[in-house]
């Protein structure tokens, strides 16, 4: 689990939480909120990364999912606050449980994996996430609001596989599965600011991130 609190101005950047979207263990959800307790009563603005999963309806069983809605409506009755919800993000991290290190790691090492032929995945550059969240927490307005991060569309987890191929110069050995689905993130903000900051979430986006974080050098 990572962690970190930033303070700046008037706003405390709380970025601690369960690095493994798969997990169930209660004692690491636990932690987090006992962090989070911590600063219940703050007199600066409360900054709370959550995810956009939430809204998956292929998730809602999740413990991870559960948690972190637990954590919102925590955050949102005790704290002024914003919230921020990520998709996938995207950098440079030894997680291995993160979608993206994964579809890596598997193609590298010849391994074999099953993609779900419907689903889709949104997917973030983490120098993004800091440059939009940045622009809009200097806009009080904002100040009590849930905000996704993210770009306007998803992308068919088969295609970030065959961007994975086309990067890496090698064939992905996966078997494909009738499964999967899609949800709409709501984006509308982060669309704004992105295009305020000259970050173009065009048709190429994800394709510049996989090869910014792990094309061959």
């Amino acid at each position: 689990m990572n962690t970190k609190h930033h303070r700046e101005s008037d706003h405390i950047i709380f970025a601690a939480g369960v690095s493994n979207s798969q997990e169930t263990r209660s004692s690491e959800f636990d932690r987090e909120e006992k962090m989070l307790t911590d600063f219940i009563g703050c007199q600066k603005t409360f900054v709370y990364f959550s995810t956009c999963s939430v809204d998956d309806p292929e998730l809602l069983a999740s413990p991870y999912v559960a948690h972190k809605k637990r954590m919102e409506q925590l955050v949102k009755n005790s704290i002024k606050h914003i919230i921020f919800r990520l998709p996938q993000v995207v950098g440079r991290s030894k997680n291995t449980h993160t979608l993206t290190n994964y579809f890596f790691n598997q193609i590298s090492s010849d391994q074999s994996f099953q993609v779900w032929i419907n689903a889709k995945r949104s997917l973030i550059d983490v120098d993004d996430v800091a440059s939009i969240c940045g622009h809009l927490l200097v806009n009080p307005a904002l100040e009590n609001q849930t905000i996704n991060i993210a770009p306007p569309s998803s992308m068919r987890v088969l295609d970030i596989v065959k961007i994975f191929e086309d990067v890496l110069g090698k064939k992905a050995k996966i078997s494909l599965v009738n499964s999967g689905g899609d949800y709409i993130i709501e984006s509308t903000l982060s669309s704004i600011a992105a295009n305020e900051l000259k970050i173009k979430f065009d048709q190429n986006y994800y394709y510049r991130v996989i090869q910014k974080y792990y094309g061959r050098t």
